[in-house]
């Protein structure tokens, strides 16, 4: 039973919660020493435009980003 098992999930993730903080998650990745980023959306979140400041943040902090929008 779950409940009754212990367990980590090792390095932890780091939640932000607010207003606009996507806009920086540059330095999260660039935190962590990375220089890429994959976003998973799906066809009507991306066509919208809504992730376009995202994407936009990121190219501007040299973040390569990818865009899988096939969920």
């Amino acid at each position: 039973m779950l409940s009754s098992q212990t367990f980590s999930v090792t390095p932890l993730p780091t939640l932000v919660f607010g207003q606009g903080p996507c806009l920086s998650l540059s330095e999260h990745i660039q935190a962590m020493g990375l220089h890429s980023a994959l976003i998973v959306t799906d066809k009507n979140l991306h066509a919208s435009g809504v992730l376009a400041p995202v994407i936009d943040a990121l190219r501007t902090a040299n973040i390569h980003v990818d865009v899988f929008d096939g969920v």
